[in-house]
């Protein structure tokens, strides 16, 4: 017991950081797709 919490509460707290981030990241990279789709840029790879 860390804190006098559960080790399932600490899991779920970290899993629920982990999604929320990754949704955020997501969130990120979808909106500046679409702002330069609109501005007519030419989408490339980064290593191109």
């Amino acid at each position: 017991m860390s804190y006098g919490l559960d080790q399932d509460f600490w899991l779920a707290v970290a899993l629920a950081f982990l999604a929320l981030s990754a949704i955020y990241y997501l969130w990120l990279w979808w909106g500046g797709l679409i702002r330069d789709r609109k501005a007519g840029k030419k989408i490339e790879l980064p290593w191109e």
